[in-house]
């Protein structure tokens, strides 16, 4: 096996790696989301039923998870759509880096991949803020992930680009 293809494998093994590792991590988000609005549901009838109300609280873990905080440029980043459009679009480069392992090709998956660490960066950010530290490092994780896929197709763009000298 030759150089560039172990680059090529190890820049689709860790990119899609990564892309599971982010839908686990979604699917955690949401999950938690679903158990706060729950948990604010069966607070606020409990409250209604019993004529009392708490002055000066706030529902507990709602505020949270607003949409409005994961937007990007008007895009909402933490939606449903979005994810499934850059699991989409890694499977794409993956595939593309597989069997396409052109020199331009490498570039563009090092270029989506530093994307994706960027936007996982945030995410981190995000999440530590939020105090939600399970959610924050599994963002880590998949912020290291794309980081090495980034740097394994780096590499492999020099490397193919390299030819052997005759000897």
């Amino acid at each position: 096996m030759t150089g560039l293809t172990r680059l090529r494998l190890l820049f689709v093994a860790l990119l899609l790696v990564g892309t599971a590792a982010l839908a686990i991590g979604m699917g955690v988000e949401d999950a938690e989301r679903h158990s706060a609005a729950v948990e604010a549901s069966q607070h606020t009838e409990s409250t209604e039923s019993t004529g009392h109300s708490e002055s000066g609280g706030t529902e507990p873990a709602a505020g949270h998870f607003e949409a409005g905080e994961a937007r990007i440029l008007g895009i909402n980043v933490e939606g449903p759509a979005f994810i499934a459009g850059a699991v989409l679009a890694s499977l794409l480069v993956a595939a593309a880096v597989w069997w396409r392992p052109r020199r331009v090709v490498l570039l563009v998956a090092a270029g989506f991949c530093v994307a994706a660490t960027a936007l996982d960066i945030r995410e981190v950010a995000h999440q530590a803020s939020s105090d939600h530290a399970g959610l924050a490092t599994i963002a880590v994780l998949v912020a290291v992930l794309h980081a090495g896929a980034a740097f394994a197709a780096a590499v492999a763009a020099r490397v193919g680009q390299v030819r052997p000298s005759p000897g």
